[in-house]
């Protein structure tokens, strides 16, 4: 087949997702203060309610140390079932191995 076009990115290898941070905050839990959040998935439309799981939760233990997020970063990440925790909130499925990605060149 022919080449594509060079794209600032290669696509997310196979099992990988990328999406964008949508909320990303700071909750004290048993263990200490740790961070949590949303990613909206690429193609998703972000959610407008609680009721709408779209987006994928995602918690600081799978972030890089010393890497910190915040809302807007463009991320790359597994999806892996969620922890009972957030399956009895609606979520289905949380994000592990997060990487965040390069900002894109303006």
């Amino acid at each position: 087949p022919a080449a594509a076009p060079a794209k600032p990115l290669a696509p997310p290898a196979p099992g990988r997702h990328r999406g964008t941070v949508s909320k990303w905050f700071g909750t004290s839990s048993r263990s200490g203060l740790v961070n949590i959040g949303f990613i909206t998935p690429d193609g998703a439309k972000p959610s407008t309610s609680r009721s709408d799981r779209t987006d994928i939760f995602a918690h600081n233990s799978q972030v890089p140390p010393g890497v910190q997020l915040v809302e807007g970063d463009r991320v790359e990440y597994s999806l892996v079932q969620a922890e009972r925790s957030q399956r009895a909130k609606g979520f289905e499925h949380q994000a592990s191995q997060i990487v965040k990605l390069p900002k894109a060149a303006p």
